[in-house]
């Protein structure tokens, strides 16, 4: 899905043939950037995250770009790997990517590394979702993780069959559904 950043703009990605990484002015449909970004080796399946004026852009070839808004390479790509199908998500502080691998990292961004890697014991194509003290997120091993930033989790709740979506939060309850076309709902208390 496209995204707009916090100063108009409207970055997409694609699965084309050279992958290209682009920003648009969503009122003309004219690019932003002189030059997309053509640095990944795989398609663009996930939206990037936008924080702090920087760009993380996810790409199945398994890393995480790190981009300014000028659309240049801002750090060093983090290799994380399996493809990497999701969102990231943030609670502000950190990032915390899926893969396809059956893992979960969490990033600090201010340091550039990876503080902890979380094995979720299946492929995560949902985005985690993020709640009070921690993330929630599902996985093909038909569970709902918590995990929190320090890198302890475990697992909340059960599902039929794989949960391929991201959860939703409203107040004290999180909803998710599973491939069997069956909605859970969670009282988080």
């Amino acid at each position: 899905n496209p995204v707009l950043t916090p100063d108009g703009q409207l970055l997409i990605g694609s699965a084309g043939t050279e992958h290209p990484f682009i920003s648009l002015d969503p009122d003309t449909g004219r690019e932003n950037w002189t030059e997309s970004f053509t640095g990944a080796k795989g398609a663009w399946m996930a939206s990037p995250l936008v924080l702090n004026e920087t760009i993380y852009a996810p790409n199945t070839d398994g890393f995480l770009y790190i981009l300014d808004l000028n659309g240049r390479q801002a750090a060093d790509p983090i290799q994380l790997g399996g493809a990497l199908w999701a969102k990231p998500s943030t609670d502000g502080a950190l990032l915390y990517v899926n893969s396809l691998d059956h893992h979960m990292h969490v990033i600090d961004p201010v340091q550039g590394v990876v503080n902890e890697v979380i094995d979720l014991g299946g492929a995560a194509p949902g985005s985690p979702a993020v709640g009070a003290g921690g993330v929630f997120v599902g996985s093909f091993a038909s569970t709902v993780e918590f995990v929190q930033p320090n890198g302890r989790h475990e697992a909340v709740a059960k599902a039929g069959n794989w949960i391929w979506g991201t959860p939703s939060i409203d107040g004290e309850t999180l909803y998710y559904a599973d491939l069997d076309g069956i909605v859970y709902s969670l009282d988080l208390a």
